[in-house]
């Protein structure tokens, strides 16, 4: 993938030794250069509105890891459960109308109390024998995968919590604070997060926070008032209709800032080349499942 869009760059430089000298820069570990940053001063990345859609196995990957999350959201509505879009997946929605173009999984977002219980109930109740749900636990903390059995595909799934009273904005930065903190650290090595509901009144609206048993320290605020969450509204992502913050674009700014601007990296989680053939087809025959 980095090859493809250095060749790209290269194709605008008209001289062939200092396109030469430019590609091998590009490619070199050592030069810390963001290919999209080059994309974004050479005019070549389109406005998010344009921007074109993945293809070939990247977007059957997407178009698979859709399909999981439509079992999600059914599972959910038979559970009563509440979840959102959430980070890259709720940007995407927003920015895109579906996947970023580079992106290759989906996340959402889920109140403690049904994420405590929710592997169970999903495996309980998924019909889909291809999927199953499980507590994931890395140095980066604990969430639930929904994965596909032999295929790299899953759906993430983070924890929020109730904050134990609304808070203005000077404490949501100092909330943010505490919680990057927290979770800085490897998840081994965390104090126990203990979530005790009888300080909270939930009928009061508290203050939502990403719980700090996860690392969110790639985003700008973790503390978000109740009305930025709730009700949950739809949005649409791919064609398909799906659960959200109430404001998205609070929510966004607060995750990203300027949220309607191309990060200065991308990063696709599946290394495409290792899929075998047979993977593919497998991953074909899923979507049209």
């Amino acid at each position: 993938m980095k090859k493809f869009f250095v060749n790209i760059i290269c194709m605008f430089v008209p001289f062939k030794k200092p396109r030469h000298k430019l590609r091998n820069m590009l490619l070199a570990d050592k030069i810390e250069l963001s290919l999209v940053r080059v994309m974004k001063t050479s005019c070549l990345l389109p406005a998010p509105s344009e921007a074109h859609k993945a293809v070939g196995v990247l977007r059957d990957i997407q178009l698979a890891n859709l399909k999981i999350l439509s079992t999600v959201d059914e599972v959910c509505a038979k559970l009563g459960v509440d979840y959102w879009l959430d980070s890259g997946t709720a940007l995407g929605a927003v920015r895109h109308g579906g996947f970023i173009p580079w992106d290759d999984d989906i996340d959402i977002g889920m109140l403690r109390d049904d994420f405590e219980e929710f592997v169970e109930k999903f495996n309980n109740v998924n019909t889909d024998t291809d999927l199953m749900a499980y507590y994931h636990i890395c140095k980066a903390g604990r969430i639930i995968k929904i994965i596909h059995k032999e295929l790299p595909l899953w759906v993430d799934i983070f924890m929020f919590d109730y904050y134990t009273k609304k808070t203005n904005d000077l404490e949501k930065v100092e909330l943010t604070k505490l919680i990057k903190k927290i979770s800085d650290k490897k998840y081994s090595k965390r104090e126990p997060v203990v979530c005790d509901r009888s300080l909270i009144d939930a009928s009061s609206k508290p203050t939502i926070i990403y719980t700090p048993e996860w690392d969110s320290n790639l985003f700008h605020m973790l503390a978000f008032d109740w009305e930025t969450i709730f009700p949950l509204s739809t949005i649409e992502f791919e064609g398909k209709k799906f659960r959200c913050p109430a404001d998205m674009d609070t929510y966004l700014t607060f995750l990203y800032r300027d949220y309607m601007s191309y990060p200065n990296y991308f990063h696709i989680h599946n290394d495409l080349g290792k899929l075998s053939v047979l993977d593919i087809v497998k991953l074909k025959k899923f979507i049209k499942k």
